[in-house]
């Protein structure tokens, strides 16, 4: 072979390289790096995924306990009136009490933030330990109750001015949750 051949020969090899890198290897390094990008991505998600999965059991765990907090919640405040029952429970610990109550009225509701209370003017006759009792069986009740203006008056006996019991009014509040309003 001719020195001539040989340096076109040399030449042939470099161009001949030099198309199978720009064509064949460049494109596939190029290919290799982006699938390298891709798998690197979803081994982060995938990870990410795990950790998820891992905690499932400890958030369904939370999410149990906060339903039975929020349904111990709306025993103490409900989201209806429920007057019926709210009337029952109140006659019932007066009879228990030997409690006359002569008048249990409802008044105007008022709106707060979170919740709306419903105030009722109510006057009863009884001894003083049976109110007592009486104040602390409602105090006692799953429900929220609050009493205001308690005011008591000596009954006494006509003939022998003798203490006979007492005569309560005062206002009772009870309270439901106030539902959120959209658009505020």
């Amino acid at each position: 072979m001719t020195k001539q051949q040989k340096v076109l020969l040399g030449i042939l090899g470099i161009f001949v390289l030099f198309i199978f890198h720009k064509y064949f290897y460049s494109p596939i390094g190029l290919k290799v790096s982006k699938v390298k990008n891709e798998l690197a991505t979803k081994q982060a998600k995938l990870t990410v995924a795990r950790e998820r999965a891992n905690r499932l059991d400890e958030l369904k765990a939370d999410y149990e306990l906060l339903k039975g907090k929020v349904e111990k919640a709306e025993k103490k405040l409900p989201r209806e009136k429920e007057i019926p029952r709210l009337l029952r429970e109140i006659t019932s610990a007066g009879r228990k009490f030997k409690i006359d109550i002569s008048d249990l009225e409802p008044r105007t509701e008022e709106a707060q933030e979170y919740y709306i209370s419903h105030p009722f003017e109510m006057s009863l006759e009884t001894q003083y330990h049976n109110l007592a009792n009486f104040l602390a069986e409602i105090g006692q009740l799953e429900r929220i109750f609050h009493i205001r203006n308690l005011s008591l008056i000596p009954t006494l006996e006509s003939e022998s001015q003798k203490l006979k019991g007492i005569t309560a009014g005062f206002q009772l509040y009870t309270y439901t949750f106030k539902e959120k309003v959209e658009g505020k």
